[in-house]
């Protein structure tokens, strides 16, 4: 299939609306959460109304510092929905 002309922020809105009460993570250890398509979306938001109130503006770009867990996820789905540059940092390079 060719690629897709979009943006993960895009796709993300776009696919909320098909499966917004479905289960979008599940994650067992080390503590149990579970979250819908709609509470991924409210996780997101929040942290994008963070990021924009701490001046942070399309193109800016965004260090994250941090293992695979769900915050990692919405730091990543909450940048690219603001045309943030996500710049993972990894202390083992």
């Amino acid at each position: 299939p060719p690629l897709l002309n979009t943006t993960i922020g895009h796709r993300f809105r776009d696919q909320l609306e098909v499966y917004e009460s479905k289960l979008f993570l599940n994650i067992v250890r080390p503590s149990p959460l579970k979250l819908s398509w709609e509470q991924m979306h409210q996780r997101v938001q929040s942290l994008s109304r963070f990021l924009i109130d701490l001046g942070y503006q399309k193109g800016d770009r965004v260090g994250i510092w941090m293992p695979s867990r769900a915050e990692w996820l919405i730091t990543q789905l909450a940048t690219s929905q603001l045309g943030l540059i996500n710049v993972s940092i990894n202390t083992a390079y």
